[in-house]
């Protein structure tokens, strides 16, 4: 519902990395209906916080993430998304992302570090 799991291979349950089992909530500690994630080499998480109308950057141990971009409303102007549902990196570290409420793809001046996995997922 409102959470990123971490799961290793072997194991047998994950282990809640962002957001909080069961919860959705603005609150720059949760989530709402996260459906997509890219990682960094530096273990940022860029999270698609899609019933937040928002992006959220998050370091792996932290307790909260950092609006990157959007907001915890949804909306028309340049800064804002509506259900948003994907995101990447283009080549010079802009982000991009699938603004499907608004029928556009924004792009945002965001420096991030190389990508080492990007992962699509219904959560």
């Amino acid at each position: 519902m409102g959470r990123i799991q971490m799961w290793r291979i072997g194991n047998t349950s994950g282990i809640t990395i962002a957001g909080e089992t069961g919860v959705s909530s603005s609150s720059l500690s949760q989530l709402s209906s996260p459906v997509g994630i890219i990682v960094d080499k530096n273990k940022n998480m860029y999270i698609v916080d899609k019933g937040n109308n928002r992006i959220v950057r998050w370091l792996i141990g932290s307790s909260e993430g950092t609006i990157i971009a959007g907001s915890s409303s949804y909306g028309l102007l340049p800064y804002q998304l509506n259900m948003p549902n994907n995101i990447r990196f283009d080549r010079n570290g802009s982000l991009l992302v699938v603004d499907t409420g608004n029928n556009r793809i924004q792009k945002f001046p965001i420096s991030c570090g190389n990508l080492i996995d990007h992962i699509k997922t219904m959560i």
